[in-house]
């Protein structure tokens, strides 16, 4: 048996810091810490505080979503006016800021927590580590708007491997040879409030940023219509 890892006859785990997979034939396995310290206060804070940023991030998104929707119609334009106007301003900041709570977030859960990233993780970590750069470069150049189409880009392939990966952990049978038998996709080393596993707050971060970039007005753009209304 691989070190650390022990098999038991379907165990039930709860809590923020259980490994939990289920395996083909039907048991759990159970990675013990042995591989790390995965259990802790320190760790299900981390764990929860990602979570609860998580769910902040989609209210965000969310809100950019249903607004343009009924900018359609004139009782809404006023607020989507405003909100345009705002995230002239603060798109490229958030987006930043979401992107290193990203890298920082899954860099502590595989150097502090030392969850081991399975193959899928490293997958979605190609895709969301240079957003952060890319995005504080961006910052850098007086919020340069070219990066647009290649965080759209990088968020539309890293959201699919995370959906794809979600799918994995809640139908295990579906890993067939992707990851490493010792180190198996369907392993949820997070799972806050029965929603939250890593692919998941992955996937949060990637539509989020999207929805952002998607919604980034040129600012320029924004100001001209209120410059020939004053004239």
């Amino acid at each position: 048996a691989h070190r650390g890892v022990t098999f038991r006859p379907r165990p039930r785990f709860s809590g923020v810091g259980s490994a939990r997979v289920v395996g083909r034939d039907g048991p759990l396995i159970h990675l013990s810490g042995a591989l790390g310290q995965t259990e802790g206060m320190s760790v299900d804070q981390v764990s929860l505080a990602l979570a609860l940023l998580a769910c902040a991030a989609l209210f965000v998104a969310a809100l950019i979503a249903v607004s343009a929707l009924l900018s359609r119609f004139a009782v809404a334009q006023t607020w989507w006016a405003t909100l345009r106007a705002t995230l002239a301003q603060v798109a490229l900041p958030l987006a930043t800021a979401i992107a290193l709570v990203t890298t920082s977030g899954s860099l502590y859960f595989s150097e502090v927590a030392n969850f081991p990233p399975c193959r899928l993780c490293w997958f979605q970590r190609i895709f969301a580590y240079p957003l952060a750069l890319i995005f504080v470069v961006a910052m850098v150049r007086k919020r340069d708007r070219s990066v647009r189409p290649y965080a759209i880009a990088m968020c539309a392939v890293g959201g699919c491997i995370s959906a794809f990966h979600m799918f994995v952990e809640a139908f295990p049978d579906l890993e067939t040879g992707s990851c490493e038998l010792d180190n198996p996709c369907s392993i949820k080393w997070v799972d806050v409030f029965g929603v939250f596993t890593i692919p998941t707050m992955a996937l949060c971060s990637f539509v989020v940023i999207a929805t952002l970039m998607i919604a980034w007005p040129d600012p320029a753009k924004i100001a001209q219509p209120a410059a020939g209304e004053q004239g």
